[in-house]
Protein backbone atom coordinates (compact mmCIF):
# COMPACT_ATOMS: atom_id res chain seq x y z
CA UNK A 1 0.00 0.00 0.00
CA UNK A 2 1.34 3.47 -0.86
CA UNK A 3 0.61 6.79 0.88
CA UNK A 4 1.66 10.30 -0.12
CA UNK A 5 2.80 12.28 2.95
CA UNK A 6 3.11 16.06 2.95
CA UNK A 7 6.58 17.14 4.10
CA UNK A 8 7.82 20.71 4.56
CA UNK A 9 8.20 22.06 1.04
CA UNK A 10 7.73 18.73 -0.85
CA UNK A 11 5.77 15.52 -1.40
CA UNK A 12 7.19 12.04 -1.26
CA UNK A 13 5.82 8.54 -1.76
CA UNK A 14 6.23 6.11 1.12
CA UNK A 15 5.53 2.39 0.92
CA UNK A 16 3.90 0.83 3.97
CA UNK A 17 3.75 -2.93 4.44
CA UNK A 18 0.74 -4.28 6.32
CA UNK A 19 0.86 -7.85 7.57
CA UNK A 20 -2.51 -9.58 7.84
CA UNK A 21 -2.62 -12.90 9.69
CA UNK A 22 -5.12 -15.45 8.44
CA UNK A 23 -6.93 -16.85 11.50
CA UNK A 24 -6.30 -20.51 12.29
CA UNK A 25 -8.95 -23.10 12.99
CA UNK A 26 -9.50 -24.54 16.47
CA UNK A 27 -6.67 -27.06 15.97
CA UNK A 28 -4.14 -24.49 14.79
CA UNK A 29 -4.33 -25.22 11.05
CA UNK A 30 -4.87 -22.93 8.08
CA UNK A 31 -6.33 -24.02 4.77
CA UNK A 32 -4.34 -24.04 1.55
CA UNK A 33 -5.72 -24.36 -1.98
CA UNK A 34 -3.50 -25.76 -4.73
CA UNK A 35 -3.40 -23.32 -7.67
CA UNK A 36 -2.87 -26.24 -10.05
CA UNK A 37 -5.39 -28.96 -9.13
CA UNK A 38 -7.56 -26.71 -6.86
CA UNK A 39 -7.68 -29.24 -4.02
CA UNK A 40 -7.76 -28.22 -0.36
CA UNK A 41 -5.39 -29.24 2.43
CA UNK A 42 -4.29 -27.76 5.76
CA UNK A 43 -0.93 -26.93 7.31
CA UNK A 44 0.21 -25.47 10.63
CA UNK A 45 1.83 -22.02 10.43
CA UNK A 46 4.27 -23.13 13.13
CA UNK A 47 5.77 -25.55 10.60
CA UNK A 48 6.78 -22.60 8.41
CA UNK A 49 9.01 -20.91 10.98
CA UNK A 50 12.02 -22.92 9.82
CA UNK A 51 12.04 -21.19 6.41
CA UNK A 52 8.98 -18.99 5.75
CA UNK A 53 10.19 -18.08 2.23
CA UNK A 54 10.51 -21.67 1.08
CA UNK A 55 8.05 -23.06 -1.46
CA UNK A 56 5.43 -25.59 -0.40
CA UNK A 57 3.99 -28.54 -2.31
CA UNK A 58 0.55 -29.84 -3.16
CA UNK A 59 0.19 -33.26 -1.49
CA UNK A 60 -2.07 -34.45 -4.34
CA UNK A 61 -0.57 -33.31 -7.66
CA UNK A 62 2.95 -32.44 -6.35
CA UNK A 63 2.79 -28.83 -7.66
CA UNK A 64 5.48 -26.62 -6.10
CA UNK A 65 5.15 -22.85 -5.69
CA UNK A 66 5.28 -20.01 -3.18
CA UNK A 67 3.17 -20.17 -0.02
CA UNK A 68 1.07 -17.15 -1.02
CA UNK A 69 -0.03 -18.85 -4.24
CA UNK A 70 -1.96 -21.40 -2.15
CA UNK A 71 -4.25 -18.76 -0.59
CA UNK A 72 -7.93 -19.75 -0.74
CA UNK A 73 -10.69 -17.52 -2.08
CA UNK A 74 -12.12 -17.11 1.41
CA UNK A 75 -8.75 -16.02 2.78
CA UNK A 76 -8.26 -13.50 -0.02
CA UNK A 77 -11.67 -12.00 0.70
CA UNK A 78 -10.83 -11.81 4.41
CA UNK A 79 -7.54 -10.00 3.75
CA UNK A 80 -9.22 -7.55 1.38
CA UNK A 81 -11.88 -6.71 3.97
CA UNK A 82 -9.18 -6.28 6.60
CA UNK A 83 -7.11 -3.93 4.45
CA UNK A 84 -10.14 -1.82 3.53
CA UNK A 85 -11.01 -1.34 7.20
CA UNK A 86 -7.41 -0.44 8.08
CA UNK A 87 -7.37 2.15 5.28
CA UNK A 88 -10.65 3.64 6.51
CA UNK A 89 -9.27 3.84 10.05
CA UNK A 90 -6.07 5.53 8.82
CA UNK A 91 -8.06 8.17 6.95
CA UNK A 92 -9.88 9.12 10.15
CA UNK A 93 -6.68 9.74 12.13
CA UNK A 94 -4.65 12.94 12.27
CA UNK A 95 -1.42 11.27 11.11
CA UNK A 96 -0.42 8.04 9.46
CA UNK A 97 1.31 6.69 12.52
CA UNK A 98 -1.71 7.01 14.83
CA UNK A 99 -3.96 4.38 13.29
CA UNK A 100 -6.11 2.66 15.88
CA UNK A 101 -7.71 -0.18 13.86
CA UNK A 102 -4.78 -2.45 13.07
CA UNK A 103 -6.74 -5.41 14.51
CA UNK A 104 -10.28 -4.89 13.17
CA UNK A 105 -11.71 -8.28 14.28
CA UNK A 106 -13.78 -8.73 11.16
CA UNK A 107 -16.67 -11.14 11.11
CA UNK A 108 -17.66 -13.42 8.26
CA UNK A 109 -16.48 -16.64 6.58
CA UNK A 110 -12.72 -17.11 6.42
CA UNK A 111 -12.46 -20.73 5.32
CA UNK A 112 -13.73 -22.27 2.13
CA UNK A 113 -16.47 -24.83 2.71
CA UNK A 114 -14.63 -28.05 3.39
CA UNK A 115 -17.90 -29.83 4.20
CA UNK A 116 -18.58 -29.97 0.45
CA UNK A 117 -15.84 -32.60 0.23
CA UNK A 118 -17.16 -36.14 0.40
CA UNK A 119 -13.75 -37.54 1.33
CA UNK A 120 -12.60 -38.02 4.90
CA UNK A 121 -10.06 -35.58 6.30
CA UNK A 122 -6.92 -37.24 7.65
CA UNK A 123 -4.29 -35.74 9.94
CA UNK A 124 -0.77 -36.84 9.04
CA UNK A 125 2.53 -36.40 10.86
CA UNK A 126 5.42 -36.37 8.37
CA UNK A 127 8.09 -38.85 9.46
CA UNK A 128 10.70 -36.92 7.44
CA UNK A 129 10.38 -33.29 8.60
CA UNK A 130 8.04 -33.69 11.60
CA UNK A 131 5.34 -31.38 10.24
CA UNK A 132 1.63 -31.96 10.81
CA UNK A 133 -0.91 -31.45 8.04
CA UNK A 134 -4.41 -32.50 7.02
CA UNK A 135 -5.52 -33.88 3.67
CA UNK A 136 -8.90 -34.86 2.26
CA UNK A 137 -8.70 -38.41 0.97
CA UNK A 138 -5.43 -39.90 -0.29
CA UNK A 139 -2.22 -37.90 -0.64
CA UNK A 140 1.33 -38.60 -1.75
CA UNK A 141 3.84 -36.11 -0.38
CA UNK A 142 4.34 -33.78 2.57
CA UNK A 143 3.37 -30.19 1.62
CA UNK A 144 6.21 -28.77 3.73
CA UNK A 145 9.25 -30.86 2.77
CA UNK A 146 8.03 -32.40 -0.50
CA UNK A 147 9.16 -35.90 0.47
CA UNK A 148 7.01 -38.89 -0.41
CA UNK A 149 5.39 -40.26 2.75
CA UNK A 150 2.63 -42.56 1.59
CA UNK A 151 3.42 -45.02 4.38
CA UNK A 152 2.45 -42.34 6.92
CA UNK A 153 -1.03 -42.47 5.43
CA UNK A 154 -1.26 -46.17 4.59
CA UNK A 155 -0.29 -47.58 7.99
CA UNK A 156 -2.94 -45.70 10.02
CA UNK A 157 -5.57 -46.77 7.46
CA UNK A 158 -4.62 -50.44 7.71
CA UNK A 159 -4.35 -50.27 11.50
CA UNK A 160 -7.85 -48.80 11.66
CA UNK A 161 -9.18 -51.65 9.51
CA UNK A 162 -7.46 -54.19 11.75
CA UNK A 163 -8.91 -52.62 14.90
CA UNK A 164 -12.42 -52.79 13.42
CA UNK A 165 -12.27 -56.51 12.71
CA UNK A 166 -10.39 -57.46 15.89
CA UNK A 167 -13.51 -57.01 18.01
CA UNK A 168 -15.74 -59.12 15.75
CA UNK A 169 -16.91 -62.44 17.16
CA UNK A 170 -17.45 -63.96 13.70
CA UNK A 171 -14.69 -65.69 11.79
CA UNK A 172 -16.28 -66.12 8.37
CA UNK A 173 -18.93 -64.61 6.11
CA UNK A 174 -20.72 -67.16 3.93
CA UNK A 175 -24.00 -65.43 3.05
CA UNK A 176 -23.15 -62.12 1.34
CA UNK A 177 -26.71 -60.88 1.76
CA UNK A 178 -26.77 -61.60 5.49
CA UNK A 179 -28.22 -58.40 7.05
CA UNK A 180 -25.63 -58.31 9.79
CA UNK A 181 -23.51 -55.28 10.70
CA UNK A 182 -20.60 -57.52 11.68
CA UNK A 183 -20.65 -59.26 8.33
CA UNK A 184 -20.71 -55.88 6.62
CA UNK A 185 -17.62 -54.75 8.57
CA UNK A 186 -15.70 -57.86 7.49
CA UNK A 187 -16.61 -57.46 3.83
CA UNK A 188 -15.89 -53.74 3.88
CA UNK A 189 -12.52 -54.41 5.50
CA UNK A 190 -11.42 -56.53 2.54
CA UNK A 191 -12.47 -53.88 0.04
CA UNK A 192 -10.82 -51.07 2.05
CA UNK A 193 -7.53 -52.96 2.28
CA UNK A 194 -7.26 -53.29 -1.49
CA UNK A 195 -8.42 -49.72 -2.13
CA UNK A 196 -5.90 -48.31 0.37
CA UNK A 197 -3.04 -50.21 -1.23
CA UNK A 198 -4.17 -49.17 -4.71
CA UNK A 199 -4.16 -45.50 -3.74
CA UNK A 200 -0.76 -45.86 -2.05
CA UNK A 201 0.69 -47.55 -5.13
CA UNK A 202 -0.73 -44.93 -7.51
CA UNK A 203 0.75 -41.98 -5.64
CA UNK A 204 4.09 -43.70 -5.14
CA UNK A 205 4.40 -44.60 -8.82
CA UNK A 206 3.18 -41.17 -9.99
CA UNK A 207 5.79 -39.47 -7.81
CA UNK A 208 8.60 -41.83 -8.82
CA UNK A 209 7.68 -41.43 -12.49
CA UNK A 210 7.76 -37.64 -12.16
CA UNK A 211 11.23 -37.95 -10.60
CA UNK A 212 12.23 -40.28 -13.48
CA UNK A 213 12.90 -43.16 -11.11
CA UNK A 214 10.67 -45.58 -13.03
CA UNK A 215 9.33 -46.14 -16.54
CA UNK A 216 5.77 -45.59 -17.73
CA UNK A 217 4.90 -49.30 -17.88
CA UNK A 218 5.67 -49.70 -14.16
CA UNK A 219 3.54 -46.65 -13.38
CA UNK A 220 0.57 -48.00 -15.35
CA UNK A 221 0.35 -51.43 -13.70
CA UNK A 222 -3.07 -51.91 -12.11
CA UNK A 223 -3.04 -53.26 -8.58
CA UNK A 224 -6.37 -54.97 -9.23
CA UNK A 225 -4.31 -57.67 -10.93
CA UNK A 226 -1.62 -58.59 -8.42
CA UNK A 227 -0.06 -61.15 -10.78
CA UNK A 228 1.20 -58.42 -13.13
CA UNK A 229 2.79 -56.51 -10.27
CA UNK A 230 4.46 -59.70 -9.09
CA UNK A 231 5.90 -60.32 -12.56
CA UNK A 232 7.41 -56.83 -12.65
CA UNK A 233 8.89 -57.12 -9.16
CA UNK A 234 10.44 -60.47 -10.04
CA UNK A 235 11.90 -58.89 -13.17
CA UNK A 236 13.43 -55.93 -11.31
CA UNK A 237 14.78 -57.82 -8.30
CA UNK A 238 16.31 -61.14 -7.38
CA UNK A 239 14.87 -60.93 -3.87
CA UNK A 240 11.86 -63.12 -3.03
CA UNK A 241 9.81 -61.07 -0.61
CA UNK A 242 6.99 -63.66 -0.49
CA UNK A 243 6.60 -67.36 -1.08
CA UNK A 244 4.63 -68.56 -4.08
CA UNK A 245 1.79 -69.61 -1.74
CA UNK A 246 1.63 -66.14 -0.20
CA UNK A 247 1.43 -64.47 -3.61
CA UNK A 248 -1.36 -66.83 -4.66
CA UNK A 249 -3.32 -66.28 -1.44
CA UNK A 250 -3.01 -62.50 -1.69
CA UNK A 251 -3.97 -62.58 -5.37
CA UNK A 252 -7.09 -64.56 -4.49
CA UNK A 253 -8.08 -61.92 -1.91
CA UNK A 254 -7.60 -59.14 -4.44
CA UNK A 255 -9.91 -61.06 -6.77
CA UNK A 256 -12.42 -61.44 -3.94
CA UNK A 257 -12.50 -57.68 -3.69
CA UNK A 258 -13.36 -57.51 -7.40
CA UNK A 259 -16.19 -60.02 -6.85
CA UNK A 260 -17.58 -57.93 -3.99
CA UNK A 261 -17.40 -54.66 -5.90
CA UNK A 262 -18.23 -55.70 -9.46
CA UNK A 263 -20.23 -58.94 -9.13
CA UNK A 264 -22.36 -58.25 -6.09
CA UNK A 265 -20.35 -60.76 -4.03
CA UNK A 266 -21.42 -63.74 -6.18
CA UNK A 267 -18.76 -66.10 -7.54
CA UNK A 268 -18.58 -66.12 -11.35
CA UNK A 269 -16.87 -68.43 -13.84
CA UNK A 270 -13.83 -66.19 -14.10
CA UNK A 271 -13.10 -66.55 -10.41
CA UNK A 272 -13.68 -70.31 -10.49
CA UNK A 273 -11.18 -70.72 -13.34
CA UNK A 274 -8.45 -69.30 -11.12
CA UNK A 275 -8.79 -72.38 -8.93
CA UNK A 276 -7.39 -70.60 -5.86
CA UNK A 277 -10.32 -70.89 -3.47
CA UNK A 278 -11.50 -74.42 -2.59
CA UNK A 279 -14.46 -73.00 -0.62
CA UNK A 280 -15.86 -71.02 -3.55
CA UNK A 281 -18.95 -72.26 -5.37
CA UNK A 282 -20.24 -70.98 -8.70
CA UNK A 283 -23.19 -68.57 -8.34
CA UNK A 284 -22.84 -68.60 -4.55
CA UNK A 285 -21.67 -65.85 -2.19
CA UNK A 286 -17.91 -65.42 -1.95
CA UNK A 287 -16.58 -66.68 1.42
CA UNK A 288 -14.50 -64.27 3.52
CA UNK A 289 -12.71 -64.99 6.81
CA UNK A 290 -11.25 -62.71 9.46
CA UNK A 291 -7.96 -64.60 9.20
CA UNK A 292 -7.78 -63.69 5.52
CA UNK A 293 -8.14 -59.98 6.32
CA UNK A 294 -5.37 -60.17 8.92
CA UNK A 295 -3.10 -61.94 6.44
CA UNK A 296 -3.85 -59.34 3.77
CA UNK A 297 -2.98 -56.45 6.09
CA UNK A 298 0.41 -57.99 6.88
CA UNK A 299 0.98 -58.75 3.19
CA UNK A 300 0.14 -55.21 2.06
CA UNK A 301 2.38 -53.62 4.71
CA UNK A 302 5.34 -55.76 3.71
CA UNK A 303 4.77 -55.23 -0.02
CA UNK A 304 4.36 -51.47 0.45
CA UNK A 305 7.61 -51.23 2.42
CA UNK A 306 9.42 -53.10 -0.34
CA UNK A 307 8.04 -50.85 -3.09
CA UNK A 308 8.96 -47.76 -1.07
CA UNK A 309 12.52 -48.99 -0.56
CA UNK A 310 13.12 -50.40 -4.04
CA UNK A 311 11.59 -47.71 -6.23
CA UNK A 312 11.96 -44.60 -4.08
CA UNK A 313 14.57 -44.72 -1.31
CA UNK A 314 17.16 -46.57 -3.36
CA UNK A 315 16.96 -43.92 -6.09
CA UNK A 316 17.06 -41.09 -3.55
CA UNK A 317 20.27 -42.45 -2.03
CA UNK A 318 21.86 -42.79 -5.48
CA UNK A 319 21.02 -39.19 -6.41
CA UNK A 320 22.39 -37.89 -3.14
Amino acid sequence: MKKQILQPGRFRTTEIGIHVDVPKDTDGYIQRLCPECEELFKIKPSSLTRDPMKNIYCPYCFHESALDSYTTLGQRAYMQRTLRKIIRCNKSTSSLGSATCINPHLKGPIYDAEHTYQRVDTQIHCSTCGSDYIVYGISGICPLCGKYNGLDYLYPSLNLIESRISTLDIEEVIDYYLPDEKAHILKTALVDCVISFGAYYKYLMDFCYKQKFISGDMKNISTENLDKLRERIDKDSNISIFTNEEWIKAGSLFQKRNILVHKGGIVDEGYMKLGRDPKAELNHAIPITKAEIKFLIIFIKKLSEYLYQEYYLNHISINE
